[in-house]
């Protein structure tokens, strides 16, 4: 058996922040935004299935391209948000999104870098809900 990434501790962490994705989903189809919640959802079951037993492998490399995919729809959405404060908020959202990331796999311990990974998960979810509020042609 593969190794664990994680150890169960830290990667518990991320297996319950990974449920914060369900706002994105909820607020997506709130808003109507069915492809957008279509893509939420597809990240939210991969994150779950990957972080609930955290080695490489297949589930690991589905959760990448699932949060590499939907990344880059929501940015291409993010071209017509109808409120331009809504869409530079949103950037400044991904941009902290992407500086978390940066931050967890520079860490100098696993502790540190599964609490900016768990921040990471807030800091982008929260970009989506923004992103949503802010109206999608």
């Amino acid at each position: 058996m593969a190794p664990l990434v994680l150890p169960p501790r830290f990667s518990s962490r991320l297996f319950r922040s990974s449920w914060l994705t369900a706002a994105s989903v909820y607020s997506a189809a709130h808003h109507d935004l069915w492809a957008c919640f279509a893509m939420t959802l597809v990240v939210l079951l991969t994150s779950l299935n990957y972080w609930r037993h955290p080695v490489h492998g297949w589930r690991r490399n589905i959760d990448m391209f699932a949060v590499f995919a939907g990344s880059a729809y929501h940015l291409y959405c993010s071209f017509s948000c109808a409120s331009s404060l809504h869409q530079l908020l949103y950037y400044a959202f991904v941009s902290k999104t992407i500086y978390c990331y940066s931050q967890a796999r520079a860490a100098p311990n696993k502790d540190i870098s599964s609490r900016w990974h768990m921040t990471m998960h807030l800091v982008g979810n929260v970009g989506n809900l923004v992103l949503y509020a802010g109206g999608l042609a």
